[in-house]
């Protein structure tokens, strides 16, 4: 991710447009994520529905006139082409799109530089994770409900069984399979709907899929059964392609010991959710902190969410923020969508610096806000009076001003569950030769929340040295070093200015990693938002006087 730093900033007037694309595979449930910031921020909307679904959100456009929203209109189309939007003449600040940016459609738009910000969030299915001591009956019951019943973002597609317990939960699983009903969405007594955009394709992909045994339920019609996929390879952790299944096959996977499983669900290319299962806390906890994804249900919490909740999808899962405050801000902060220049080459200092970094931010996160604050402000305090002995405490107060800045960190009970929302360190955090002031709030910002930081500012190299080993170094000033940083995958956020020499324009594939922030927004971009629901429990059906 690449941020480009703005010295002049406002926020958006109400005469700004975003532009929201669905297309006929969009589950409904997201059209909420874009019209309701989008109608409180006061900006004028473009809707592009594709044709299957363009009613509903025309009656969505209706409902909105009824109470006073005029600013909607609603585009019937097929076309997700980009191009339409980016680079036109019609002053767009965002366009939210809710499919994969990475998909060849979306492969060139005009070269010129553009003001118009890209948003997206993916539709790929989640992994689930059952251990040993979880509730079977609970869990068998749950996987069921989250493969099938749920057609958004979050339904599962693979399941990592424990092997100690493999067999008991299939026997249990093809059991409870047997016995469902499967109709069309609009039969009452159906207990799953069938949701099949491409039935030959899905028998294709099915026959050719490597697996030690396939179970589907055999019965006199022809309506799909939901299929399960037991074993397999597991090069990206899942025998079957989650992108391809149209929600009807379910892959089944077993794991060995703790860290197998955590690795094989951090394989896929989604980075939104998980589902957890397991009655030990402490396992529950470990498994949090690893799963590199920013919503995890643990147990009979899965598909939960408010609307003051803000999940951040990471890896192919999107980019931006959806929900909550971070979400409205999405809209309302100013961006400019500068799109870089892919290089496979890579300087080996520039690795290893970046190596050193990442060894470094392991140990760096773990040490406590306080002690961080604390280190940070006496080892800041001599260079600040060094370099800017005229106006050094008016660095040093907005510094402390920051380490006590506005923290969405929250604990909360929703819809019946406990909800504990936290912010999370990106882990290796770039920061180019940008003015002063920037260059040191975003690094003692990034340090604060936990991340390590590699910069060409001079910062970095007298104050790297005062700091535990790898967690701030120094890279050279050069156009080369900046490409090395910027095509590295350990690196998850790289603070620049524009330089046309350095992030020449090339596929809009890219674009989605430039934006131009606030400087009130460091903070939310050197940390993530990660959400861990729980059951509250059921200590209130007890009755132990009786």
């Amino acid at each position: 991710m690449i941020w480009i730093d703005r010295k002049e900033v406002c926020f958006l007037k109400n005469k700004k447009t975003v532009v929201g694309v669905f297309s006929n595979e969009t589950p409904l449930i997201n059209v909420g994520l874009f019209i309701a910031p989008a109608l409180a921020s006061g900006c004028r909307i473009i809707v592009q529905a594709g044709t299957k679904i363009f009613l509903a959100l025309h009656l969505i456009k209706e409902l909105a006139a009824s109470i006073g929203f005029h600013s909607i209109t609603v585009i019937p189309s097929d076309d997700n082409h980009l191009s339409t939007y980016i680079g036109s003449s019609v002053e767009l600040s965002v366009v939210v799109l809710f499919d994969d940016l990475l998909d060849k459609k979306y492969s060139t738009v005009p070269d010129e530089k553009t003001n118009t910000r890209i948003v997206y969030l993916t539709n790929y299915r989640i992994p689930a994770i059952i251990f040993d001591d979880a509730d079977l009956h609970a869990a068998t019951e749950g996987i069921i409900s989250a493969a099938w019943s749920k057609w958004a973002h979050s339904s599962v597609g693979t399941v990592f069984v424990q092997e100690s317990i493999l067999d008991q939960f299939l026997d249990m699983l093809k059991k409870k399979l047997s016995h469902l009903k499967v109709g069309p969405s609009n039969e009452k007594l159906a207990d799953i709907s069938q949701c099949i955009s491409d039935l030959s394709c899905l028998k294709k992909t099915l026959e050719s899929s490597l697996c030690m045994e396939k179970f589907q339920v055999l019965k006199n019609d022809d309506i799909w059964q939901p299929t399960l996929i037991l074993g397999g390879k597991v090069d990206d952790g899942q025998a079957f392609s989650s992108t391809e299944d149209d929600g009807q096959v379910l892959t089944v996977l077993s794991f060995r010991s703790i860290e197998e499983a955590i690795s094989m669900a951090n394989s896929s290319k989604q980075g939104l959710a998980a589902s957890v299962w397991s009655e030990n806390l402490c396992l529950i906890n470990e498994v949090v902190r690893k799963l590199k994804v920013t919503n995890i249900w643990i147990n009979g919490t899965y598909g939960t969410t408010a609307a003051n909740v803000t999940f951040t999808p990471l890896k192919g899962s999107g980019v931006g923020n959806f929900g909550g405050v971070e979400g409205f801000f999405e809209l309302l902060s100013p961006y400019d969508a500068f799109i870089p220049k892919a290089e496979n080459d890579s300087d080996k200092n520039i690795s290893s610096a970046i190596g050193a970094a990442k060894k470094g931010q392991e140990c760096w996160g773990k040490i406590s806000k306080i002690k961080k604050k604390l280190l940070l402000l006496a080892k800041l305090k001599d260079l600040l009076n060094k370099h800017f002995s005229s106006n050094a405490e008016d660095y040093y107060s907005i510094i402390y001003r920051y380490f006590n800045g506005r923290d969405s960190s929250f604990a909360t009970t929703q819809s019946g569950f406990d909800l504990v929302s936290y912010q999370e360190p990106r882990g290796v955090v770039a920061v180019g030769n940008i003015q002063d002031k920037h260059a040191i709030y975003v690094t003692v910002r990034a340090l604060y929340e936990g991340n390590a930081v590699i910069s060409q500012h001079w910062i970095a190299k007298e104050l790297g040295p005062l700091l535990p080993d790898g967690v701030l170094k120094y890279i050279p000033d050069t156009a080369e070093a900046t490409r090395a940083v910027e095509s590295h995958n350990d690196v998850q956020v790289f603070f620049g200015s524009w330089n046309a020499e350095m992030l020449p324009p090339s596929h809009v594939t890219d674009s989605s990693n430039i934006q131009s922030i606030l400087e009130e927004e460091f903070y939310n971009k050197v940390s993530v938002v990660k959400n861990v629901w729980c059951d509250v429990g059921k200590s209130s059906l007890c009755n132990f006087g009786e």
